[in-house]
């Protein structure tokens, strides 16, 4: 299905405008008036709004979403609990706090890579600094 995202409410917004001063213009012994003028001018910044805001739902609706794998899988986190083989503890990594395991000690405080996730729980090795 093809939807506009905006086009035709930018189009009945014009023509109204266009309606409205031409109603006002077209009556005997007229003389246009400020508020002719203002109706026009809210109308056509109402379509401009309308248009710009159907753009950007149109760009957010072709944007694919990234799962959190994607996200976690090579970033630095922080060691919250201490963690050891068999013991898991909590890493804050990418604004959250998870459950994490390690194949070596880890102490608290430490920075940790992921390098793996298994449902909710991630696989974590110690950072190493580069020099």
């Amino acid at each position: 299905m093809f939807t506009g995202h905006g086009a035709l409410a930018l189009t009945g917004t014009a023509l109204l405008a266009a309606a409205l001063y031409m109603a006002a213009a077209g009556q005997p012994y007229h003389q246009t008036q400020a508020t002719a003028y203002a109706a026009a001018g809210i109308m056509a910044t109402a379509a401009v709004a309308l248009a710009y805001i159907g753009y950007k739902v149109r760009q957010a609706l072709q944007r694919r979403p990234q799962d959190y794998t994607t996200q976690l899988i090579g970033a630095v986190g922080v060691a919250k609990t201490p963690i050891a083989p068999g013991k898991p503890g909590v890493v804050y990594a990418a604004g959250e706090e998870w459950t994490a395991e390690a194949d070596e000690e880890i102490p608290q405080g430490a920075k940790v890579i992921i390098t793996a996730i298994e449902g909710l729980t991630l696989k974590v090795k110690k950072h190493q600094q580069p020099n």
